[in-house]
């Protein structure tokens, strides 16, 4: 079976030879580049400079050999910067930083290497809907984000026959809004000038339905998952009401998930950090299929229940390993432990993919990950 015929079979609720597994299929379940530069050296294999893939959270590119040593079932696809806009690096005021294309502004210590952290909102101190218009806002069907896209996804997809990942370019409806305003800004427009919230959203919804629209064009029949963003959920709970939900965000899900099925055939996941559980029914009734991370160790996010309750409608990508408490602090022999004990929860029957719970950090050890790969290898077969 290859590893796309394994994947496909997981994404249509079917069970294969295996559970499927997924490292650096996608940004958010991938490695930062320091555990990436340990695992290479554990593992044995020639070192090598280690590229970035997503400049904010340093996630590394993970190169082939560690894919083929652990068997990985998925692949990314590649997305490039947008026509008048080329990363820049800065220094300021002890900080390393970075503008983004919808200048938001980045930054973090000198020196360091880990991720960067939000420090300006371009839209902090707008006060009215028209100054919100005459944004420059960024072309989401600008044709240089796509270059070699399609080749790309034709070679993982017949050449290589893995499964074909496409992912967001940027934060979700209510994400990013929270991103570009600030998050107190954002939430106070939503219980207090709700005409500014959405003006601010039904922007975002154009971008994506615009980025979705080219980009399927281009390469949806070789797509095997699509993945939208959008972080709705705390450790504990909701950010904001089911009710607020329903109003705002709901409809803006349908139609980018409405505009994705037609251009596509591929699943359409969610990923959505935190306690998501109230949430869910309603994400169904959006139009996605597949839930990721799967945050096990958030409130109400027991996977017995999730797999019970939703495993009909949602397949379940992540959830590997408590990426908390456990994977980062606990022994290998107790984060195989812990990944057994949700495989069998979750991949009884199809319906799960083996994966991180967002992107591996950067003080998870190397036998820690390898713990991770032992245990699909071990407890993973059907």
């Amino acid at each position: 079976m290859t590893h796309r015929e394994r994947f496909k079979r997981a994404l249509s609720h079917r069970e294969s030879d295996h559970v499927p597994f997924d490292i650096g299929g996608s940004v958010i379940t991938g490695i930062a580049s320091i555990a990436c530069e340990k695992l290479i050296a554990r593992l044995g294999l020639p070192s090598r400079p280690i590229h970035i893939r997503n400049i904010m959270s340093q996630t590394a590119e993970i190169d082939e050999d560690i894919l083929e040593y652990f068997g990985v079932d998925t692949r990314p696809t590649d997305l490039h910067e947008p026509t008048g806009w080329r990363l820049e690096i800065f220094e300021q005021d002890g900080y390393e930083c970075f503008i983004d294309e919808w200048k938001i502004t980045y930054a973090r210590p000198l020196a360091s290497r880990l991720s960067y952290d939000i420090v300006g909102h371009p839209l902090s101190n707008v006060q009215t809907i028209e100054e919100i218009e005459r944004f420059p806002w960024p072309n989401g069907a600008d044709p240089a984000r796509f270059t070699g896209l399609a080749e790309q996804a034709k070679y993982l997809s017949e050449t290589r026959q893995v499964g074909v990942i496409l992912e967001t370019n940027i934060g979700g409806i209510y994400e990013w809004p929270a991103w570009l305003r600030g998050v107190e800004n954002f939430l106070t427009d939503l219980a207090d000038n709700p005409m500014m919230a959405q003006a601010l959203m039904e922007k975002i919804t154009e971008f994506k339905i615009a980025f979705w629209e080219t980009a399927l064009t281009k390469a949806g029949k070789w797509i095997d998952l699509v993945r939208e963003s959008d972080d709705l959920a705390g450790q504990n709970g909701l950010f904001f009401s089911k009710d607020t939900y329903h109003k705002f965000m709901k409809p803006l899900h349908k139609r980018i998930f409405e505009t994705i099925r037609k251009h596509t055939d591929a699943a359409i996941c969610l990923h959505s950090c935190g306690s998501v559980w109230d949430l869910i029914p309603d994400l169904i009734e959006t139009g996605i299929n597949v839930l990721n991370p799967v945050q096990v160790g958030a409130a109400n996010m027991d996977t017995k229940a999730l797999k019970r309750e939703f495993g009909h409608d949602l397949v379940f990508w992540g959830g590997a390993c408590d990426s908390q408490k456990v994977l980062p602090y606990a022994t290998p022999a107790e984060v195989k432990e812990e990944a057994r004990r949700i495989i069998g929860d979750l991949a009884p029957g199809g319906g799960y993919i083996f994966a991180p719970i967002n992107m591996i950090q950067s003080d998870v050890p190397p036998h820690n990950i390898i713990a991770l790969w032992e245990a699909i290898r071990d407890y993973g077969n059907y």
